[in-house]
């Protein structure tokens, strides 16, 4: 067994600045229903990535402990009163006050108010969320250890530092604040002394205290929230959740820094995880990276009951303990029988993991917390136990926190104790030494990364235990799974692509264009044949050009008959589906579209029939171009602008190219167009294309690109497109119009509709734009501009 590699102990701490891999469709955009119970699937990040090791773990420790002593306050709110009884629905109940607006003053007397039920500390996680109609990106900590999803909110009167604008419920249409005498606001707690509830207009406010100086005061609301949805066939889907319940945050107080809320994943009905049941049945799972893998890597939370995860062979399974009257209904409770250190059963006695009557005890799996915490004596007999098969490496008395340390420096391969955990149900967790050791600065101390809870008889399984293992939460059965998984290479078997679908695409693309060559050549063979044929049944002389391969020519000629004689045509053309099937557009942007870059896009969906929008975000071009293949999309169009101003545009045909790349000039929209009188109606029938003055063959190939994002018109269409090629340059004019015909046959009435704009051809590349290695079909380089009079797309 090797000694871990460096590991920052922290990478959970950290806050990666990569963007999330979620994509986000307008509401014009319907994929799928919800009768199906698909798999949801989201991504997870390290906070504060590049922190020290030893201040990262000073700090999630600090952390740990306040989460501790939390979660002992609310096993004792659930000794006095059992948390159920929150749900019943009694009139004479007092509800919450009206929040009144102020500063520090009202932030500091909310903290006074003790909430049992739903605890935090600080998550080491957060996910990505899109909130609201239209929909805002958000980062949410994740939290199994509570139930309250929350999120801060404007106004802020009191908020600490987020990355990103705080949410504002003005801007959602879909947000509806739950009143203070609607049921559901019993679903929270009430302040110390309860006031009453003056009216139905009254919204529900909520108070939490966390254990220390960390809180969250707002209004108890419903809202929209879209997540992707990730099936195992590798198709993606979107969904969104309407009325979720959750807290909008006005006063919040705490060691939240960074994120903009809290995601409850806890067993209790306000969770995420519960609120989904109905949607996506009664299980998740997550798979949490490593720390030594790249800030890049996201780590996955996955909602679903799909067959195929919930049979993993890998997978083994223990009870979650649940139905006794001294459980906090939040908790995921596991039982242990015993603990294995290199390979010897510790006689741990078994009152250690009991549940006693008064709540303390037990042992529950969170991923808030960082580290594992066992409750004494069993934490001290693991430590002797380590301690008794390491008393060959030097002691490191000096590092805080942790205990025992070692120096290892000049081993190469050190040994290190096994560790293990036996459950009661007979189900064992071994963990790999990289899941309880912690290679900390200097590079040759490794620590312990297990603690004891000696004021409370609580043992915690921490998420550092858990990285790289599958964690199935199946609540319908009542069992913890848990696998050994790469967790960073997850998406082979969950995600919708990644780089495997990408070499996969690439290596298909190639293996077209290569028996599209053969073809090629199938066909010139068969032209000089057809030429030599001609001249024999004519009496003519050869062409000259043939006269080195006639003998070979008149033998092949000699064996054919009429069917083989005429070329085949086994590899279809890249639109060959064009004349089968109308095509399908996605209509895209930059990550922050400018407002005139937006009213372009918004037109451009009604120059192109069949088209959509779809709001880019975080998402990456490579997932968006998988997307779009397996919901049969034909091509996709990214729109791109430089301060504001509309200047490029680029076409790439699916499922395999080509992508054509177009500089824009002129951009004028028909909201920009002064004479509002000649403007035409806006139609939608489909258009007559005119397509005028592309006669070379790079001409003939652009403009076949450009008419294939076009279906087929009507005879009757008044609706007209164009694209015309300058004379003097290979700028393309675009003009959209409709027509009346009046008075006659020669009597005309056109009315231009807009946008308009001018496009120029920089580039064709044989693949789709998220094809970097593709091969270039055509680029236009700097040292073609000497010659003006030199054209490319015509005479």
């Amino acid at each position: 067994m090797e000694i871990p590699t460096y590991t920052a102990a922290a990478a959970d701490c950290s806050f990666s600045d990569q963007k999330s891999d979620k994509i986000l469709l307008e509401n014009d955009v319907k994929i799928g229903d919800f009768n199906v119970k698909p798999t949801v699937m989201l991504n997870m990040k390290h906070r504060r990535a590049g922190a020290k090791p030893v201040d990262c773990v000073v700090e999630s420790t600090a952390k740990d402990f306040t989460r501790i002593q939390t979660f002992q306050a609310r096993i004792i709110e659930k000794k006095s009163q059992n948390t159920a009884s929150r749900l019943k629905i009694d009139g004479s109940s007092s509800a919450p006050p009206e929040i009144v607006a102020g500063g520090g003053a009202a932030g500091g007397q909310l903290v006074a108010t003790l909430e049992s039920g739903v605890s935090l500390g600080s998550g080491e996680y957060f996910m990505d969320v899109f909130i609201g109609t239209p929909p805002k990106h958000f980062y949410l900590i994740l939290d199994t250890g509570s139930d309250l999803n929350w999120i801060q909110c404007v106004p802020c009167y009191d908020c600490f530092e987020q990355k990103g604008p705080y949410y504002d419920p003005k801007e959602s249409n879909s947000y509806r604040n739950i009143s203070c005498d609607d049921p559901l606001c019993h679903l929270v707690s009430s302040p110390e002394p309860p006031q009453g509830c003056r009216g139905g207009s009254q919204s529900c406010p909520y108070y939490y205290w966390y254990g220390d100086s960390s809180n969250t005061t707002g209004d108890f609301a419903l809202e929209t929230f879209t997540v992707n949805m990730t099936s195992f066939d590798g198709t993606l889907e979107f969904r969104k959740v309407e009325n979720v319940m959750f807290g909008c945050g006005h006063w919040n107080r705490g060691l939240f820094h960074g994120a903009a809320g809290l995601l409850g994943l806890g067993r209790g009905p306000l969770s995420f995880a519960s609120q989904l049941q109905s949607l996506y049945g009664h299980s998740f799972s997550y798979c949490l990276v490593d720390r030594n893998s790249n800030a890049s890597v996201s780590s996955k939370l996955i909602f679903g009951e799909d067959e195929k995860l919930l049979r993993r062979p890998e997978l083994n399974f223990t009870t979650l303990i649940g139905g006794m009257e001294n459980l906090v209904d939040t908790f995921y409770y596991v039982g242990i029988r015993s603990i294995v250190v290199g390979g010897e059963v510790l006689g741990i006695p078994k009152e250690t993991w009991s549940l006693f009557p008064e709540g303390n005890g037990g042992t529950i799996i969170d991923s808030g917390t960082t580290l594992s915490y066992f409750a004494e004596p069993a934490y001290k007999m693991i430590r002797d136990a380590i301690m008794e098969r390491m008393k060959g490496y030097p002691v490191v008395e000096d590092f805080p926190i942790l205990d025992p340390c070692y120096n290892v420096s000049g081993v190469e391969e050190s040994y290190l104790p096994s560790f293990g955990i036996v459950f009661g149900d007979g189900a064992v967790w071994n963990f790999p030494s990289e899941n309880y050791f912690i290679r900390l600065d200097p590079s040759d101390v490794v620590c312990l990364a297990i603690l004891g809870t000696p004021r409370t008889g609580l043992s915690i399984i921490g998420n550092y235990q858990q990285q790289n293992f599958h964690i199935l939460y199946d609540t319908k059965q009542s069992r913890l799974g848990f696998a050994p998984t790469k967790c960073a290479e997850i998406r082979e078997f969950v995600d919708f692509g990644g780089r495997k679908m990408l070499r996969r695409n690439v290596r298909l693309r190639r293996e077209y264009l290569y028996r599209k060559s053969l073809e090629g050549k199938e066909r010139l063979l068969y032209e000089k044949k057809r030429k030599i044929r001609e001249a024999l049944e004519e009496g003519k002389p050869i062409p000259t050009e043939l006269r080195n391969e006639e003998a070979a020519l008149r033998q092949q000629i000699d064996l054919e008959d009429e069917q083989t004689a005429v070329p085949r045509s086994s590899i279809d053309d890249e639109y060959a589906n064009a004349t089968v099937s109308d095509p399908k557009i996605l209509l895209i942007t930059s990550r922050d579209p400018s407002a005139p870059l937006a009213q372009f896009v918004k037109e451009l969906k009604f120059v192109f029939p069949n088209a959509q929008r779809m709001n880019r975000g975080g998402q990456v071009i490579s997932e968006i171009i998988e997307t779009c293949r397996s919901h049969d999309f034909t091509d996709v169009i990214s729109v791109h602008e430089t301060r504001g101003v509309p200047d490029g545009i680029v076409i790439s045909h699916l499922p395999f190219g080509p992508t054509a790349y177009f500089r824009l000039h002129n951009v004028v929209t028909r909201h920009d167009i002064k004479d509002k009188k000649a403007i035409g109606t806006m139609s939608e029938a489909y258009p007559h294309l005119i397509i005028n003055n592309f006669n070379s063959k790079l001409g003939e190939r652009t403009a076949n690109i450009l008419k294939h994002l076009f279906p087929v018109p009507k005879p009757d269409s008044k609706r007209v497109m164009t694209f015309a090629r300058e004379p003097q340059s290979d700028w393309i004019s675009f003009r959209h119009h409709v027509y009346e015909k009046r008075g006659g046959p020669k009597s005309v009435d056109l009315k231009e509709v807009g946008p308009r704009f001018e496009m120029f051809l920089f580039k064709i590349k044989l693949g789709t734009m998220d094809q970097e290695e593709a091969p270039i079909e055509w680029v236009h380089r700097p040292y073609m501009n000497t010659s003006k009079k030199r054209k490319f797309l015509g005479d």
